[in-house]
């Protein structure tokens, strides 16, 4: 399929809006934030948060995405909790109020875990033991960074390779920054990002887990 003009200003459009709406918090989880930074669990739900009202308005083909947890069939094993869950068929339960939504989704529904992070520097053991334990209930997760901490290209790159070594199939940023550097938008990386979540939520995916739940 061809990707033309539109499609390029689309993504532009899409994700200079996301960065906006994040970018601005940003230094409040570094050092330099005078006074109490805001918390890094706060910051990267508000980065989770923005980017899941984004895929929700992409994912079709009866997949859904949402926060919440992996569950079994019987309702006795929950996963970590998974900022960004994409799924077919219906939640076990559904917590829902005005502020926010939270899923408990079965094990067998889920084709993708996104493990979100306002910052990315290193591939930590947090995030280590996080893609060992999600793996018990999914195989597919990815990383998905607001920001990618690297001063160089080669950095990023290795930064990628950790974390595909971690267990995360997929690793993205919108986009690379470092205290002497202006934001550089990742174009291409969120355009592969959005045509990896497309192949993601083929019509094939779901009867390949239908028959998976089967068994």
């Amino acid at each position: 399929m061809a990707y033309g003009r539109v499609d390029e200003t689309i993504d532009q459009v899409q994700l200079a809006g996301l960065i906006a709406k994040t970018h601005m918090l940003s230094p409040l989880t570094t050092q330099q934030a005078e006074g109490s930074p805001l918390h890094h669990f706060v910051r990267g739900l508000i980065f989770s948060a923005q980017l899941l009202d984004i895929l929700q308005s992409l994912i079709q083909n009866g997949f859904h995405a949402a926060w919440g947890q992996l569950v079994d069939d019987d309702g006795n094993l929950l996963s970590p909790e998974n900022d960004i869950i994409v799924y077919h068929g219906t939640p076990r339960h559904t917590w829902e109020t005005r502020s926010f939504t939270y899923s408990l989704i079965r094990s067998r529904d889920a084709v993708l875990v996104i493990q979100c992070r306002a910052i990315v520097r290193t591939v930590g053991g947090d995030l280590k033991d996080y893609a060992k334990k999600v793996k018990e209930f999914c195989p597919k997760i990815w990383l998905i960074a607001e920001c990618c901490w690297a001063k160089t290209s080669e950095r990023s790159a290795q930064i990628k390779k950790d974390a595909q070594s971690a267990g995360y199939e997929k690793f993205f940023f919108l986009y690379d920054h470092s205290r002497d550097a202006d934001v550089t938008p990742n174009r291409p990386g969120w355009r592969e990002l959005k045509q990896a979540i497309a192949r993601c939520i083929r019509p094939t995916q779901r009867r390949k887990h239908a028959r998976r739940g089967r068994k």
